[in-house]
């Protein structure tokens, strides 16, 4: 399996939601399992946060999405990196989200090589990445200052800086603010205020 791969730049535009929460499209029954985020508004919305990171201007060059997976969720990766691919070319404080790659993360040993490689400074793991290889992500990030987004609040409790949640029928947002000020981020006052934030 290649260490990363790129996605082509002809991916069709999507439209950005202006909230952080959409009610009402998972209904209100209680489940013991956390339900996925459909793709389409993970996107949408991940790309809104971005822009609350108020140190984002200050950030050098372009942004490279890497959609890390492992065993566990490598059978996503195509869609993955195509939802997320509908971002490139898209501007946000005037810093262009350019290539977006898949990266292995399988073996966390050599993900922060594989994440350097691509020249990654945004991460995304998906819902039911391995704790391995969110830990070794999460490092790596820290290290690097790089930013974190992730697809479920487990991934947020592991250290990931903003995730995505269904709580009660509505997609929520999930910061930890601890992780995203290590990771060099400046989460604004508006997207706090609407947010679920775990402050550990």
């Amino acid at each position: 399996m290649p260490m990363h791969r790129k996605v082509g730049d002809m991916m069709p535009r999507i439209t950005i939601l202006g909230v952080f929460l959409v009610s009402g499209l998972f209904g209100t029954a209680a489940s013991a399992q956390e339900i996925d985020v459909p793709l389409d508004l993970q996107t949408a919305i991940f790309y809104k946060a971005l822009d609350s990171d108020e140190n984002l201007s200050a950030r050098e060059g372009d942004l490279v999405i890497g959609i890390v997976t492992d065993e566990d969720t490598v059978g996503r990766v195509s869609m993955l990196t195509y939802e997320f691919g509908k971002l490139a070319s898209r501007t946000v404080q005037g810093k262009t989200i350019g290539d977006v790659v898949a990266i292995n993360g399988s073996d966390p040993d050599e993900l922060p090589g594989n994440l350097e490689m691509a020249g990654v400074n945004v991460i995304y793991l998906p819902m039911g990445a391995q704790r391995f290889t969110t830990q070794a992500a999460v490092a790596y990030a820290k290290q690097n200052q790089l930013l974190t987004l992730g697809g479920s609040i487990k991934l947020a409790r592991r250290g990931v800086a903003i995730c995505l949640t269904v709580e009660d029928g509505k997609i929520t947002v999930v910061l930890n603010l601890r992780a995203a000020r290590l990771q060099g981020m400046q989460i604004s006052e508006a997207l706090i205020g609407v947010a679920k934030v775990i402050r550990k």
